[in-house]
Parts: structure tokens; sequence; C-alpha cells
């Protein structure tokens, strides 16, 4: 997985559905964090301990230059429609799983992932160009598979 690359997602039932960008996913950055029902907890004398549940793998970007409608040169997925970011994104905020690939051009090779973020808001920003969107994503594994690359 390279950084610099063109990702995909692939949603819907059998995955059928496929989100193009057209450009790499910007300010991107992987991580580990302690799954929610992790503690942690410190003694009077300073001494730490910790019980981890499991470790989230996070992948977070900024999805730029989204259209309003679907364009063909670049072949890049818009916001409106059936199978656009709009409904993307609230089928992805039902918990359904999804596909990210980090290369459109190797769509063999993805990873699992759930939305972590937007869930209760959209943080939609207009780009230069007001036609056109940014959206910034934060998702996790599904299989606890690390992403590495970003």
């Amino acid at each position: 997985m390279a950084r610099g690359a063109i990702p995909a997602i692939t949603w819907g039932a059998a995955f059928a559905n496929t989100l193009n960008t057209g450009v790499p996913l910007d300010r991107a950055r992987a991580y580990s964090q302690p799954r929610k029902g992790s503690r942690v907890h410190e003694s009077a004398g300073g001494v730490r301990d910790s019980w981890i549940v499991g470790r989230d793998q996070v992948l977070e970007g900024l999805w730029r230059w989204i259209p309003i409608t679907d364009e063909a040169s670049p072949t890049v997925t818009g916001w409106d429609g059936a199978t656009g970011w709009r409904a993307a994104l609230e089928w992805m905020q039902d918990s359904n799983v999804f596909r990210f690939m980090p290369d459109q051009d190797s769509m063999g090779t993805f990873l699992t992932m759930y939305l972590l973020e937007p869930f209760d808001r959209v943080p939609i920003d207009q780009e230069r160009i007001f036609r056109y969107r940014s959206l910034f994503l934060s998702m996790r594994t599904s299989d606890d598979a690390v992403v590495t690359g970003y």
C-alpha cells in the first residue's frame, strides 16, 4: 500500500458499488488505538496498569474533489445519486463493512473496514471551486489487520 496512489472504496450488496476519487487520499494517517472498554489505572504510588481489550487499526484521511454528480474523465463518483457518496456514507453509518482499496489499479488488494467518523454529523467542506466537496473519514479494519503505507 503506497501513499500517493489513488484509492477506491467498494460498498453495498456484494460490494457492487464503487466510490472513485481521481486523487490520492489527503492528510492520510494510520495508527492503532486501544479499543473502547480498555482501561488504565495508576496507583497512588505512581504504578500504572492497563487492561486492553483489543486495538483498533485506524486509517483517517480527507477525500477531496468530490463532485455533485459523477464525472467521466477521470472517473470520479459524485455526491448525489443512488450509488454516490451520500448513499455510501448512509450505508457505512449503518455499521456495514466496506472495502478500502489503497490503489484503484489494484482492486484485488483491499482492507475490510468499518466507518468510525463521521457518525452523527457530516463534516463536509467546499473546495475552492464550489461545485466540489471534501469529506474527512475515519475508518477501522474489521479484522484487526494493520494498515500500512500511510
